[in-house]
């Protein structure tokens, strides 16, 4: 599924240093932006698309598009796949975790699996680096046909280490090369939540996504009081004109970014 998103300014035409006239705020009519991004979905060539335009708390308008695959249509409900970002989380967690004195990353994983091979051997540092050894479950041809064969199958993290460790063989010993396996990370998930007792969802709110959200929210309050238009200043996402009447200056305003919702649509909104 692929994503078109948009940018939308407000943006007052400045005509003359120290001068500027309003312009009238961009067209959010649901109608026509179904129509744009009907336009660009066509000329990009895309399978899906999940839009969502919202002016500052009040949504505009959500659509989606095409088909997700073969003969399911793409819904507003839908989930993107964020891949390998989650690992860039997975990875801040565990060092947030090891600082809070929570997990070492010197522990051996035999604390928590015992009957895994090398686990004696095998560091929680060796699984975040991908130097423990494990063959990747997806390269594994039962484990490809059985995915070819029920697409929509949810696999357990236990079923995806089985695939990985059944033959008792490793594509090295534990830190002496290092080769990407997602079974490297399914591997450290476990271990992590086996470690602290809580699940993934609680400790990425409890560490990452709550202090996140809390500091966006005090910093998009302070950039739409400091970015604020007035009759002196012209506003966009990016820059703002201020000034008394002896003139103007600019002032850098931060550029949007796109906020991840839990509907798989995203949300643009001013960085920090």
């Amino acid at each position: 599924m692929c994503l078109l998103g948009f940018s939308l300014c407000f943006l007052e035409a400045q005509t003359a240093i120290g001068q500027t006239v309003l312009r009238s705020a961009p067209n959010a009519d649901p109608d026509r932006l179904r129509v744009i991004v009907e336009a660009g979905a066509k000329k990009a060539g895309t399978n899906a698309v999940e839009f969502g335009m919202w002016v500052n708390d009040r949504k505009v308008v959500t659509m989606a598009l095409g088909n997700s695959m073969t003969t399911v249509p793409a819904t507003t409900d839908m989930h993107y796949r964020i891949g390998g970002i989650a690992e860039t989380f997975m990875s801040t967690l565990l060092l947030m975790l090891a600082e809070q004195k929570r997990i070492s990353l010197d522990d051996r994983i035999s604390r928590w699996f015992p009957h895994l091979p090398a686990a004696d051997q095998v560091m929680v540092r060796m699984l975040v680096a991908n130097t423990a050894g494990y063959i990747d479950y997806v390269t594994v041809d039962d484990f490809l046909k059985m995915q070819l064969a029920e697409p929509f199958r949810t696999f357990t993290d236990e079923e995806l280490i089985n695939y990985s460790v059944r033959d008792d063989k490793m594509n090295f010993p534990p830190g002496t090369s290092q080769q990407y396996s997602h079974t490297d990370n399914i591997i450290l998930g476990q271990v992590i939540q086996r470690a602290t007792g809580q699940s993934m969802k609680e400790l990425y709110d409890k560490n990452i996504f709550g202090p996140m959200m809390r500091s966006f929210r005090s910093i998009r309050k302070f950039r739409v009081q400091s970015c604020m238009h007035s009759r002196w200043t012209a506003r966009s996402t990016s820059i703002a004109l201020t000034g008394t009447r002896s003139g103007a200056r600019r002032q850098d305003c931060p550029p949007p970014i796109f906020m991840p919702l839990a509907n798989g649509a995203r949300s643009s909104e001013p960085a920090g």
